[in-house]
């Protein structure tokens, strides 16, 4: 065998090989993809800050809040130190605030420009127009400091390889020489000459192994037929024995990515909640400043009243909702008796815009007395995600008859809710998965954690069951659990 290929020579090529393979990968990870993640990241990060000042700014013109929108962009102006540009412009063309960066110059370019009109979402009346620019700071500066890191990985790619390669060739000198006398060794004519060392390394460990496995390959050869007597009863119990490690660490295994996605769905509701939880109070204090300033002027109450009542009503459901995620897993929780019909209630009210928006008609048929001991706001939630389920079902299949049905019925001492729909129906294939999660039937429109979710506040909060079939013209979802008496 040619010496190139000695295992020295190996091990210093597949350094060479691995180091630099590393230090392209890095680069071509960056040239590929990084330099497009950041700025989809940081256009995303810009459209979101457009979508947060939006409502605020529509309010302020809704009610000719200048002075309050003046100061408002002062403050989103001063945090955002990205901005180049901003400028607000009414429905009449009047410039109501403008900003441009003292500091912009020739090295903060331009990288994202958005222009959005400003609507009254009641009249669909022209309120405005806002026009943001944004430098490309935070672009460049992740340049550079990738370029600071590639030189000194480059540095230190270069200084490790050079040590590696020395330290290879120290450590394979004495197993060169150890090679050697082994290559002259002829049991046959000569006595061993191979003596033990005093060596703790790895050459005095592979030295000693050797002249321990030539004493001993006479005792391996008697023991040889009795081990071979016992050897296939020995392999049968070791192979049982292996099986029942391999269950039990799947098992392990499942268990600890099952834990580690609830608990990311835990983070990531934390963090939905922090998010949500300012512009919630916000949205609420100015409906109730509104209406302080409406009863202080003795002014009457109009249709605005009521459409303010119906969005605190479901900014209250919001929070509501915020706070039932956030305890989901909380062992405290309290159950509290909840007439189903008062459930349908709410959920024909919160799901009515949606439903009418897709021309879908929601038929309910409950009794008035029909109670249940839960969780009424997270069984609201259930009853709309399967509803949401069934607009999208009817939608997509482009049925003719856009109807969902829901009726409550009571069964053996159970209490029974059945929501079905004329969406077309389930697949038979997948019938039986719609409750795994991350299984999804809408392609890149979901997560797979919808009906994942409802079944596991079902079977763990609320001890009841459910069910899903196909019937004539969809699908059909029952919810069962024992009924409770309220006295």
């Amino acid at each position: 065998m040619n010496k190139f290929f000695n295992l020295r020579n190996k091990m210093i090529f597949l350094t060479i090989i691995f180091m630099l393979s590393i230090f392209l990968l890095l680069q071509y990870q960056y040239n590929s993809s990084t330099k497009q993640t950041i700025n989809s990241a940081e256009h995303s990060r810009n459209t979101l800050l457009l979508t947060t000042i939006l409502p605020i700014i529509r309010t302020n013109l809704a009610f000719g809040l200048v002075d309050s929108n003046r100061e408002y962009l002062d403050t989103i102006v001063k945090n955002n130190t990205d901005i180049i540009k901003l400028t607000l412009i009414s429905n009449d063309s009047q410039v109501l605030y403008i900003y441009k960066a003292i500091s912009h110059n020739k090295d903060r370019k331009i990288s994202n420009e958005m222009t959005q009109t400003i609507s009254d979402k009641e009249t669909e009346s022209l309120l405005g127009t806002i026009e943001i620019q944004f430098s490309n700071i935070y672009f460049e500066k992740i340049l550079h400091e990738h370029d600071l890191f590639m030189m000194k990985m480059t540095i230190a790619f270069s200084f490790i390889l050079l040590l590696m390669l020395w330290i290879l060739q120290r450590t394979f000198m004495p197993m060169h020489q150890l090679i050697a006398k082994i290559k002259i060794f002829k049991p046959q004519q000569d006595d061993f000459q191979l003596e033990r060392t005093s060596r703790h390394d790895e050459i005095g460990v592979i030295q000693n192994a050797i002249v321990d496995m030539i004493e001993r390959i006479e005792l391996y050869n008697r023991e040889l037929y009795e081990l071979n007597q016992t050897l296939e009863e020995k392999i049968t119990l070791r192979t049982a024995s292996l099986e029942e490690e391999i269950v039990k660490v799947k098992e392990q295994e499942k268990m600890l990515i099952a834990q580690s996605r609830l608990a990311a769905m835990g983070e990531m509701m934390s963090m939905i909640a922090h998010q949500w939880r300012q512009p919630l109070a916000t949205s609420s204090l100015m409906i109730a400043n509104y209406k302080i300033t409406s009863m202080l002027s003795n002014k009457p109450n109009d249709s605005r009243d009521e459409i303010l009542d119906n969005i605190s009503d479901t900014l209250l459901y919001l929070s509501d909702t915020i706070d039932d995620f956030q305890t989901y897993f909380k062992p405290d929780k309290q159950k509290e008796f909840c007439k189903i019909s008062k459930i349908l209630e709410r959920v024909k009210s919160f799901s009515k815009a949606r439903l009418d928006n897709y021309g879908v008609s929601l038929h309910i048929e409950c009794a008035k007395d029909i109670k249940v001991e839960s969780y009424c706001n997270e069984l609201v939630q259930i009853i709309m995600n399967l509803i949401n389920n069934s607009v999208d079902a009817i939608t997509e299949s482009k049925s003719l008859k856009k109807d969902i049905f829901i009726t409550c019925k009571e069964d053996n001492a159970r209490s029974i809710i059945e929501i079905s729909d004329t969406g077309g129906g389930i697949k038979d294939e997948i019938l039986e998965h719609v409750f795994e999660p991350y299984f999804s039937t809408k392609a890149q429109n979901g997560t797979g954690l919808g009906l994942y979710m409802v079944k596991m506040i079902i079977d763990k909060h609320i001890d009841g069951d459910i069910s899903v079939k196909n019937i004539e013209e969809g699908a059909q979802f029952a919810i069962s659990f024992s009924q409770q008496d309220s006295h």
